[in-house]
């Protein structure tokens, strides 16, 4: 479920990763539940429509890839917003620290299935020893797809501010796929992760080299990579 990696642990079971309820107005949505966190393109992406794994941002909990809460989303003429209010600990978990997070997202879809835009969040939570943090991010994104040669690419920047110090966070991941036939493609993703922009020797990367297969109603697919980091 990516949760943030300040979230308390979660019971175990069965957890849901998307409910919601949603009033439809002539001018947008408004929505409550567990709803995806309008973060980049990654974020708002159905899993299925996904070419490779959840990146470097979601993999190190930087930030709950589904939440609780309540927002409001819009389109016109392809330009798109979501702004949401939400706690801030993750699907399937209740809110110990009573403390919430915000964030908003703008965009816009054109020519060639093209989508850019900008997210941004602040928010705040307790760590393990009880302190508070607070959190600024941003995150950039733009992607297209020309008869099935495709890119997508994510960076955001991040601020963890505790009553001592702030440590900056940058994390980025630019995705290519490219049609060998009508059911077989190439993809390709390069990624890195600073934990703190102070000291990028600190810092992963990671390759994926590899494929998609897919069936000719799309009812299947099968992926097969090579991951180097």
């Amino acid at each position: 479920l990516y949760r943030p990696h300040w979230a308390p642990t979660a019971p175990e079971g069965l957890a849901f990763h998307e409910f919601k309820g949603v009033y439809h107005a002539s001018f947008g949505d408004f929505y409550a539940g567990q709803v995806k966190v309008p973060v980049g393109w990654e974020g708002i992406q159905n899993p299925k429509d996904l070419w490779l794994p959840r990146s470097f941002l979601y993999e190190k909990g930087l930030i709950p890839l589904y939440d609780t809460g309540a927002g409001f989303s819009s389109s016109y003429r392809g330009f798109y917003m979501n702004l949401l209010v939400h706690q801030g600990e993750g699907a399937g978990v209740s809110n110990t620290d009573d403390r919430i997070f915000v964030t908003g997202q703008w965009g816009v879809n054109g020519p060639a299935r093209s989508n850019m835009g900008l997210s941004l969040s602040t928010g705040r939570y307790l760590d393990g020893t009880g302190k508070e943090n607070r959190v600024r991010s941003g995150t950039a994104y733009f992607g297209f797809n020309i008869l099935g040669l495709g890119l997508q690419v994510d960076a955001t920047y991040m601020r963890v501010i505790d009553p001592v110090k702030h440590v900056d966070k940058f994390v980025w991941h630019g995705d290519l796929q490219h049609p060998i036939t009508d059911n077989i493609y190439l993809i390709a993703r390069y990624e890195q992760y600073t934990p703190d922009t102070e000291k990028s020797a600190d810092g992963e990367s990671r390759i994926y080299a590899g494929g998609e297969i897919r069936s000719k109603n799309e009812v299947s697919r099968l992926f097969v990579f090579y991951v180097k980091n």
